[in-house]
């Protein structure tokens, strides 16, 4: 699901243009510390970003975005499983929180927290979605995705967003890919738009490193990444 040209007006027009008038003419800006946004898909999450952004824009309102609750579940079930995305897994979650991540902080979203740390043992029936969404079994053993989420904070937490990286930077139309990073070097999350393997050769990368999304080292040949559908961390030294 992406946010089209109706949604934008749509959104212009409803209560969301109607707070963020109150914020910026009734309340005062300057009480205002951010603007929040909710999102459980990857796209509507940075899509809706985007439309915040330009609505607030136009208002005149100048704030940051954070993202209060996002997630996924690791529910096989397949009442749960998300848009666009496989019945849900270990794995797929994993997947999910990276590229969110990526993505959202990408759109310009300044903090995302994630819900939930630990799988609940038992809840209530209509919160039964989010039964599974947590980092950590309900024994608080970690799933993958606990560690999906250490290895993102190592490569990317303390690295601002640089670009979108396009075809001419990746070598290939098949991936997508976000750099993080400043002069002391880049860190590049890259993946592939569809479930086939694409390969990412980004030119002059000599002396760069490749982690998957839970941290294991990826070996590069010949300079070139294969990548699938989860994400893969390619760090590149400065002066490449």
């Amino acid at each position: 699901m992406a946010f089209t040209e109706q949604h934008l007006t749509a959104l212009r027009q409803d209560k969301s243009k109607k707070n963020l008038t109150y914020i910026a003419v009734g309340v005062g800006a300057a009480l205002v510390l951010a603007i929040a946004i909710g999102g459980y898909a990857v796209k509507v999450q940075s899509d809706k970003a985007a439309a915040l952004q330009t609505v607030a824009a136009g208002l005149g309102l100048a704030k940051p975005l954070v993202c209060t609750e996002s997630g996924l579940t690791s529910s096989p079930d397949p009442r749960f499983q998300a848009p666009g995305w496989p019945v849900g897994s270990e794995e797929v979650q994993s997947r999910f929180l990276v590229r969110m991540y990526a993505e959202g902080l990408g759109a310009g979203v300044r903090s995302i927290t994630w819900f939930r740390l630990r799988d609940p043992a038992t809840g209530p029936r209509p919160w039964e979605v989010f039964r599974m969404t947590g980092l950590l079994r309900d024994d608080a053993s970690p799933k993958p995705a606990f560690t999906a989420y250490q290895t993102l904070v190592r490569e990317v937490a303390d690295r601002p967003f640089l670009r979108r990286l396009d075809a001419a930077a990746l070598g290939t139309a098949d991936a997508t890919g976000y750099a993080f990073g400043g002069a002391a070097g880049e860190v590049w999350v890259v993946w592939s738009r569809t479930d086939s393997p694409a390969v990412v050769a980004p030119g002059g990368a000599a002396g760069a490193r490749a982690y998957d999304m839970l941290g294991a080292a990826v070996p590069l040949k010949g300079g070139a990444l294969p990548v699938g559908p989860n994400p893969v961390y390619l760090e590149i030294p400065a002066g490449r």
